[in-house]
């Protein structure tokens, strides 16, 4: 007979990843996986010797980061066990939510 733990669904982050993907692709203009604070992008400002500027557009690493149609960035962390979830609050970062 199985345990309550052994009846429970195991998921692997790709899974997770996909089902997020697919909750948030007819109301997003993009959905980017694994966005990191290395991604961002340039902007003409002609202000600027190179009439470039460039732009991070966030500090840290998302899971998966997307743009609504009203121009609103939602960021998902995924959280696939409770270790994992737990292992966050050991790191230095600080956490804001409107």
């Amino acid at each position: 007979m199985e345990s309550e733990d052994e009846k429970q669904i195991k998921i692997t982050t790709e899974q997770m990843e996909l089902l997020v993907y697919d909750f948030f692709e007819k109301s997003s203009l993009v959905v980017v996986p694994r966005f990191d604070a290395m991604n961002g992008c340039y902007y003409e400002d002609k202000t600027s010797v190179y009439g470039k500027k460039y732009i991070r557009i966030v500090d840290h690493e998302c899971d998966i980061l997307s743009v609504s149609k009203k121009m609103f960035l939602r960021e998902v962390e995924i959280k696939i066990s409770v270790s994992d979830f737990k292992a966050d609050f050991k790191k230095n970062i600080i956490i804001v939510a409107i």
